[in-house]
């Protein structure tokens, strides 16, 4: 019952059918993902508060605004934490506890986009977690950057808006390192809170593994705590 992709067991699943597509016209770019099986069920809950057997994942615009700035338009995965939506791209297949519980999984709004040799920043207003139509009128802020260096990088990330009637805030810093090509190590603190009320609090933090090298069998080891005593 803790998982949030695989809940179901002693039966056969169609977790996910995925298609997506993309396509680039004057210097625009356009992605369409859609979601068919349970984990559709789950993303469409998140979004709309309705299990659908089919959910548009993802769906926006890249455009450029010069040879650094951008915009990107619509829904999106979230740049947060270690894990990415797409499963089978982890080093573990399932989501970890601060992927399900402690993080939104997609935005629906509006960024402006930087990037240019080892930094890259995105920074805009979305509708909140996980939330196609704002619930509350009152849209949500969202930033991220990204530093890298010879085999590192490291990305910080702040969201803070009204969620219904509480404001939620979260801090999450996220670190890769590639100390050889056999090895890619990734670390995560996320620390969250809520004013509903009492304040209501919560982090974790997230260390991941994966030995091998590109194109060869690969093994990835998770280890995550997650504190959320309210």
């Amino acid at each position: 019952p803790w998982r949030g992709y695989d809940q179901d067991f002693n039966t056969f699943t169609l977790n996910n059918a995925h298609v997506a597509i993309s396509t680039e016209y004057g210097g625009s770019e356009f992605t369409l993902e859609l979601d068919f099986g349970s984990n559709a069920m789950m993303d469409s809950l998140l979004s709309t508060g309705t299990a659908d057997i089919l959910s548009i994942q993802e769906a926006f615009i890249e455009t450029e605004l010069g040879s650094s700035f951008g915009l990107k338009m619509g829904k999106f995965a979230t740049s947060v934490g270690v894990e990415v939506l797409e499963a089978p791209e982890n080093p573990v297949f399932t989501h970890g506890y601060l992927f399900n519980y402690a993080m939104p999984a997609t935005h629906t709004g509006l960024l402006v986009t930087y990037e240019e040799d080892t930094l890259a920043f995105e920074a805009g207003i979305v509708n909140g977690w996980d939330s196609v139509v704002d619930n509350d009128n009152d849209p949500t802020f969202y930033a991220n950057a990204l530093v890298s260096g010879s085999g590192w990088d490291a990305m910080i990330s702040f969201i803070k808006g009204t969620e219904l009637t509480v404001e939620r805030t979260l801090f999450d810093l996220s670190m890769t390192f590639k100390p050889t090509n056999d090895l890619e190590v990734k670390a995560e603190y996320l620390s969250g809170s809520q004013e509903s009320g009492p304040t209501v609090k919560w982090s974790g933090i997230a260390m991941e593994a994966v030995f091998g090298r590109p194109g060869s069998v690969k093994f990835g080891v998770r280890y995550e705590s997650f504190d959320d005593s309210d």
